[in-house]
């Protein structure tokens, strides 16, 4: 046996591993696609629709827990319409040790309109997550992104202890920073998000991002559509933030819906609304 290797710290294996790579493009019927990679755990769906063209997330592996790696990177050509979304909540299980890392990348080019919407993130105690989102979105592109977290199954009587969570969005315009946010909690959850200037005791939060020509247009109506379950801004021109609490999953869905479908302008993917 090699001296540098000792059977007693074993290195932790990838539980999951799990790629997409989907370029997007404009065609006279609509959009389609010009390049599909998948491998690993990751997979996707393509129900009928071609504008927008909406692509359906599958994680295969059931769920996330430390070790695992997972990347999607997305390119919408000019003039191309894609929305993705997930065939339902992903779930973020207790790890014996390290995190799930997950790493996206979106590319909204000339003209492009590009929707994130993720179904919820459901972290459970004990769970390790380092999520990050990075969108390059052009000058006259559109993305609306969206990332649902909740914290544990409220009916459960569930409370997260000790956990570490990490989330990290950012949005350039021409390599130009535009928006940057970041979430974490390590730790006592459950205390931490109980603080009236962190969640006031809400049990599930949504980051929502929309970069477009006429976000200026939509703060009003989008503050509307939040209501008292949240609070949006335009901290420069051409993007709109919003950060929206709830008690629940059920709560935080029912005011993301309505949000959702005021910035989209058109009806969001069947599973969001079943």
């Amino acid at each position: 046996m090699s001296p540098n290797l000792s059977p007693a710290t074993p290195v932790p294996a990838v539980r999951s591993h799990g790629r997409v790579d989907l370029c997007v493009q404009a065609r006279n019927d609509g959009t389609g696609i010009a390049r599909l990679r998948t491998s690993g755990c990751l997979k996707l769906l393509f129900p009928t629709g071609r504008d927008p063209l909406t692509a359906v997330l599958l994680n295969t592996s059931g769920g996330l827990t430390g070790g695992d790696d997972l990347g999607v990177m997305l390119d919408a050509r000019a003039g191309a319409h894609l929305a993705l979304t997930t065939q339902a909540a992903e779930r973020i299980y207790k790890a014996s040790h390290g995190t799930a890392r997950v790493v996206n990348t979106i590319t909204a080019q000339d003209g492009s309109t590009v929707m994130w919407l993720p179904q919820d993130t459901i972290l459970f105690d004990a769970s390790g997550l380092n999520r990050s989102l990075h969108c390059e979105v052009a000058p006259t592109a559109t993305a609306l992104l969206v990332e649902p977290v909740v914290f544990g199954r409220a009916l459960s009587g569930e409370a997260l202890r000790d956990i570490s969570y990490t989330d990290r969005i950012h949005v350039t315009r021409d390599g130009a920073p535009l928006v940057s946010d970041a979430i974490h909690i390590s730790g006592d959850a459950q205390a931490q998000l109980a603080r009236a200037a962190t969640a006031g005791g809400a049990g599930a939060m949504a980051t929502l991002i929309y970069a477009a020509p006429d976000a200026g247009n939509r703060l009003d109506a989008l503050r509307t559509a939040i209501g008292g379950g949240g609070a949006a801004s335009s901290p420069r021109d051409g993007v709109i933030c919003a950060r929206l609490l709830a008690a629940d999953s059920f709560e935080l869905r029912r005011t993301l819906t309505r949000a959702l479908t005021l910035l989209a302008g058109s009806a969001l993917p069947p599973s969001w609304r079943l």
